[in-house]
């Protein structure tokens, strides 16, 4: 059976929501970063999401 990618990742979302694990899915455009591809840490603005997920594993108290 295969699935798409989209239901991968909500299938994903789902395990680590029910493992009452913190889930924040941001749309990277919205947030002002543009022009990723799905390997965004090989992308050119690889320190602008860098930044981002720091920023919010700060917020979680796990990162300083």
């Amino acid at each position: 059976m295969s699935r798409t990618c989209g239901s991968l990742h909500n299938l994903s979302l789902r395990h680590l929501v029910g493992a009452e694990r913190k889930v924040q899915v941001v749309d990277l455009p919205n947030a002002g970063i543009r022009g990723n591809s799905h390997m965004l840490m090989m992308d050119r603005n690889n320190l602008q999401v860098a930044e981002l997920i720091q920023e919010w594993l700060a917020k979680q108290g796990l990162y300083r």
